[in-house]
């Protein structure tokens, strides 16, 4: 059972709206979604996108933390769910969905037995092997507590040094203003927002949770 808190709203809004035409089909979700209009499906979607994820239990095999963040650039995963996997639009969040939800969903899409809206994530999974899909979700279900983490942190800190006016849109320009244990030296948003990434995956490698 998939976790939707926190998900897009456009997302599972459409996903209910492919239960109840009948392009994707399950034992539960298809006989629920069967009568609910569009407005119901956009409460729901509202709902649902607006609660804050619960830290995944998930375990992450160090092993796999290590080579799971190469297999998403190669999958592009991170091209298309965002850098942290937090889904944007009909994208859904991956970072700490649950570990069987996701391999069944994934064997589902190299399989060409999963709904795919746009066909991406069934051309994308074509190339994935058994023992890639089994890193991937391994690596992805553990990630959503330490990014919330790391985010919240970035967020804390840009917005004190904005106040300082010792941080801008363009980036870092004062050491006071970095993040604690995190150096960044760059000011570009995008080196930034690799700086991000690269803090996540090391504290990820070393076995940081929270």
């Amino acid at each position: 059972m998939p976790t939707l808190a926190g998900q897009p709203a456009q997302f599972i809004s459409i996903e209910l709206f492919q239960f109840r035409e009948g392009n994707r089909k399950d034992l539960q979700m298809t006989p629920l979604a069967a009568n609910l209009t569009n407005a119901d499906m956009n409460d729901l979607a509202a709902y649902f996108s607006a609660q804050k994820p619960r830290p995944p239990s998930h375990k992450t095999d160090p092993a796999n933390a290590a080579i799971a963040p190469k297999l998403a650039e190669q999958f592009n995963c991170v091209q298309c769910h965002g850098k942290a996997l937090l889904g944007q639009q009909h994208i859904p969040r991956l970072a700490g969905q649950q570990f069987e939800y996701m391999r069944m969903q994934l064997r589902g899409f190299k399989a060409q037995t999963r709904a795919d809206l746009d066909g991406n994530m069934t051309s994308a999974a074509q190339a994935l092997s058994e023992k890639d899909i089994d890193a991937l979700v391994d690596y992805i279900a553990g990630l959503g507590a330490l990014y919330d983490v790391l985010l919240l942190i970035f967020d804390v800190v840009f917005t004190r040094c904005d106040a300082q006016r010792e941080v801008t849109m363009a980036g870092v320009t004062s050491s006071d203003c970095q993040p604690p244990g995190i150096k960044v030296t760059c000011t570009s948003p995008e080196c930034i927002g690799g700086a991000f990434v690269r803090a996540v995956t090391n504290a990820h490698k070393r076995g940081l949770r929270t």
